[in-house]
């Protein structure tokens, strides 16, 4: 009698599914000036209570914006018989001390500058009660570090976002003076250094609590105007202004740069593709197959007896 091996298929009977996650960064250009030419940011240093949001691969970033300066008063300027005098007097360092203020941001075309440091209660009074005014002034043209009485002064905006997000570029509207390739400085910043805005601090105290890998300086092209940052960590908090030594002082050279800022590269950090739903293996046929099997097995040993 011949015998004959039959072979079938061991099928292991399981049920499965693939979870894969697409990782990667999605980016989004960030439009300071809206369309329509009115200001398209609320001010504010906690983005949840701010309107403004930006849509980043679908998932929802609030921003607020608000402008900071060490210029303070900046400089004492006195009016006499309808002409301006500015004081040159040592006592002047007064008005020249390094806290960091709130500023006002003011709109320049397609972007915005920053003005004068808020100086209230410092506003215009008598000196010596002769009826001289005392006017305080700063700059008002651009963002800039441009000195005043010989003291490097630095402007930047502080940008707050909802979620974690990495600065990819700029784009600025105008720009004046060169630093070869440093033009603007960006410096991410830990959710402790919020407090250190309170007008009291110094760009040395902020400084401080700046994220690792999240600082640097990039240079603004003359031709585009447009400024691309490369190799920066995540934050929640962001400065962005003209180049400051208080974050790195060996940057490179140091002029006078002033520029207006029109737009913002943020791209979202995370950002992941949700993984397909679970799609199940057919346990039918499976099932059929080890069923057959089971039968050819049965009948070669019925057939041995």
């Amino acid at each position: 009698m011949k015998y004959f091996k039959i072979l079938f298929p061991v099928v292991a009977i399981s049920s499965f599914s693939v979870l894969a996650t697409d990782s990667h960064l999605a980016t989004e250009t960030f439009d300071i000036v809206s369309s329509n030419g009115s200001l398209n940011f609320f001010e504010t240093i906690d983005a949840s209570q701010s309107p403004t949001s930006i849509t980043i691969d679908g998932v929802v970033v609030n921003v607020g914006m608000t402008a900071w300066s060490d210029t303070g008063a900046q400089s004492a300027a006195y009016k006499v018989n309808g002409d301006y005098y500015y004081s040159t007097l040592d006592g002047d360092t007064a008005w020249e001390d390094e806290t960091v203020q709130s500023a006002n941001i003011e709109q320049w075309g397609s972007g915005i500058a920053i003005a004068n440091a808020d100086t209230t209660g410092l506003g215009k009074f008598d000196l010596n009660g002769n009826g001289v005014k005392t006017n305080l002034e700063g700059d008002s043209h651009s963002i800039d570090n441009i000195s005043d009485y010989g003291n490097l002064d630095f402007d930047m905006v502080l940008l707050s976002f909802s979620e974690s997000v990495t600065l990819t570029g700029a784009s600025v509207s105008w720009l004046t003076g060169s630093n070869g390739s440093n033009e603007i400085t960006v410096a991410g910043l830990s959710e402790s250094s919020v407090a250190l805005f309170d007008g009291t601090s110094t760009w040395t105290d902020i400084a401080a609590n700046t994220i690792a890998g999240a600082v640097g300086h990039f240079g603004i092209s003359n031709s585009s105007y447009e400024s691309t940052f490369t190799g920066l960590a995540s934050a929640q908090y962001w400065l962005v202004g003209a180049y400051n030594t208080f974050f790195d002082d060996n940057a490179g050279s140091f002029n006078s740069v002033g520029f207006k800022l029109s737009s913002l590269g943020i791209e979202l950090a995370d950002a992941t593709t949700p993984p397909p739903s679970p799609t199940p293996v057919s346990e039918p046929g499976a099932l059929a197959l080890m069923s057959i099997g089971l039968g050819l097995l049965a009948y070669r040993r019925k057939r041995r007896v």
